[in-house]
């Protein structure tokens, strides 16, 4: 199953290593994008910046893109905890390749117009089957829908400014192959993914600066020899995610 999310504390999904290649962003913009059990993600990006909220009911942990580097913060009885998950990501290099296997692997083998409209978030799309491989091998097959509205591009950018420094902070090379470069050269945005993943509202926005502002120092990054060897240390996905959990001050 393809996702067009990426919770801070678990490996990409496959879509967002897919979407790893961005144009540069001009405007700023607020997406909320709601999943299939209604729990929503917010997106605020601006420039090369973004801000993801991924639980609307839990806004004092967020993620923060600035300056090509990925970081968590959380809140502890009002105190602001900071990591730079890029430095994370580089310093546990292969046990983070380890916890995410192949992810980025994936290959789209197919992506056809079916020749029917939708409109998603106010933004009239065009329906598509997909079909890709995942990186188990197996061929799975999904309908986006995708549209040249600026709005559904300027997201779709944002998403692979985020998905690239993801992906190059775990050590993996972009595929030139996968579906990004079909939808650059398209010039379109992805509005829904099958029924898990729908774009609720794009708004044209004025965003302070502020909220692309770490509110406290990252922390020293020097003491992550214990989640090394947990990660290096057990092949089980469970204890893997506690890991990522715990480096994320989840």
């Amino acid at each position: 199953m393809l996702h067009l999310s990426f919770s801070p504390a678990r490996p990409p999904s496959v879509l967002m290593l897919l979407l790893s290649l961005a144009t540069p962003l001009s405007f700023a913009d607020t997406a909320v994008v709601e999943t299939a059990q209604g729990a929503t993600m917010t997106y605020e990006y601006e420039g090369d910046s973004l801000r993801l909220t991924p639980d609307r009911d839990n806004p004092q942990n967020y993620t923060i893109l600035r300056d090509g580097t990925l970081f968590s913060v959380s809140e502890t009885n009002g105190e602001p905890t900071v990591i730079n998950v890029s430095q994370a990501m580089a310093l546990l290099g292969a046990a983070v390749q380890q916890a995410a296997p192949g992810a980025a692997n994936a290959r789209v083998e197919s992506l056809t117009k079916t020749g029917r409209k939708e409109t998603v978030a106010n933004i009239e799309g065009e329906v598509y089957d997909i079909t890709f491989v995942d990186f188990d091998g197996k061929t799975q097959r999904a309908q986006m829908v995708l549209s040249k509205d600026p709005r559904a591009v300027r997201f779709r950018d944002a998403v692979f400014t985020f998905a690239t420094v993801v992906t190059e902070s775990m050590g993996q090379e972009i595929d030139q192959e996968q579906l990004q470069s079909q939808l650059i050269a398209e010039n379109l945005g992805v509005l829904r993914y099958g029924d898990d993943l729908s774009v609720a509202v794009i708004q044209e926005d004025t965003i302070n600066p502020q909220r692309f502002e770490l509110p406290a120092p990252p922390i020293d990054m020097s003491n992550l020899g214990g989640l090394q060897n947990m990660l290096k240390g057990s092949s089980d996905n469970s204890d893997m995610s506690k890991a990522f959990d715990k480096l994320l001050g989840n």
